[in-house]
């Protein structure tokens, strides 16, 4: 248990600066309509076999720009410690989640439990399962972990201004 916890503290803290990091992009966009002029979404308005949307308008380039900084100042700061592959697959665990969404025919913004507070962690976690870069137990505490302060801390969010929803 000693080992999933050491885990635990080097890969979630990654994990949820990234994802508060994507939450401030998009507030900075709702501050400053200007910066939309440079975003795009990522699937570029391309539909899936179902005819919806593959990932929706929050997937960003701008987004995935960001992640990439985030990661490679991560990585040079903390050499060794996968903050680049955290990075990146934290923005493809979102991705992930949007394409769930979309298939499940949600609308743009709706909540789905689970999906919207821990797709980044599960994602990051599984593939860092596969390389054995992390335990079952560390992932395990991290998805616990997550569910239970995530919603508290969007909360937080919303009543300072920094959300435009409650979840």
């Amino acid at each position: 248990m000693h080992e999933a916890l050491i885990q635990l503290l080097w890969f979630v803290p990654w994990c949820w600066a990234v994802n508060i990091s994507l939450n401030l992009l998009g507030y900075a966009k709702q501050r400053y309509p200007a910066l939309e002029r440079f975003d795009r979404a990522f699937d570029g308005g391309r539909r899936f076999i179902d005819g919806n949307r593959l990932l929706g308008e929050s997937t960003t380039w701008l987004g995935f720009l960001l992640v990439l900084l985030l990661g490679v100042g991560g990585e040079a700061l903390f050499a060794g410690h996968h903050v680049f592959l955290i990075a990146v697959l934290t923005f493809f665990g979102h991705a992930l989640g949007s394409f769930i969404k979309r298939r499940l025919r949600m609308p743009g913004g709706a909540y789905l439990p689970i999906i919207d507070h821990a797709d980044y962690v599960f994602c990051v976690g599984f593939v860092f399962l596969l390389y054995d870069y992390l335990s079952v137990q560390a992932l395990a505490l991290a998805l616990i972990l997550t569910l239970i302060l995530t919603p508290g801390v969007t909360l937080a969010a919303f009543r300072l201004g920094l959300r435009t929803r409650k979840l």
